[in-house]
């Protein structure tokens, strides 16, 4: 895994914030999608933030993060960085949200370790495969029970 891609990592020096009273409209929209109060994005799963470099991507990310976080609200997450060789790829992503996944819920850790346990090598597998593995599946077992 790679702690150094969490929200809140020592690692990431000056970390990029929205300032006060800037971008409103786009946190409450994304703060709407967390909560499905919004028609419009009530249904999806993923919302994508996109925009051209230097735009405040990372800055909406880490407020969106921090604020998730504040709330009890955040499972997971993975700040990318193209600086740092731990987390410029996509190699340690399923395994630093399982990690973090395990660490929030401590009633999905045996799915986890038991995936884990059944495939020693799952981290050498497919993306799609570890995300199956390591995240949808323990969280359906732990849904399915109850």
């Amino acid at each position: 895994s790679s702690p150094a891609a969490f929200h809140n990592s020592e690692e990431r020096r000056d970390l990029p914030k929205c300032h006060p009273n800037t971008r409103v409209a786009l946190l409450k929209k994304l703060k709407n999608w967390v909560f499905r109060l919004d028609p419009e994005t009530r249904y999806a799963l993923i919302t994508w933030l996109y925009g051209p470099a230097g735009s405040g991507k990372s800055a909406i990310a880490q407020t969106i993060a921090e604020w998730a976080f504040e709330e009890g609200l955040l499972l997971a997450s993975y700040f990318f960085s193209k600086f740092d060789s731990t987390r410029n790829h996509p190699r340690t992503l399923i395994a630093t949200i399982a990690y973090q996944v395990a660490s929030a819920l401590p009633e999905i850790r045996d799915h986890i370790f038991g995936a884990i346990e059944t495939d020693p090598l799952v981290f050498s597998r497919s993306l799609t495969t570890q995300i199956s593995d390591l995240i949808v599946q323990p969280l359906n077992r732990l849904i399915s029970s109850g």
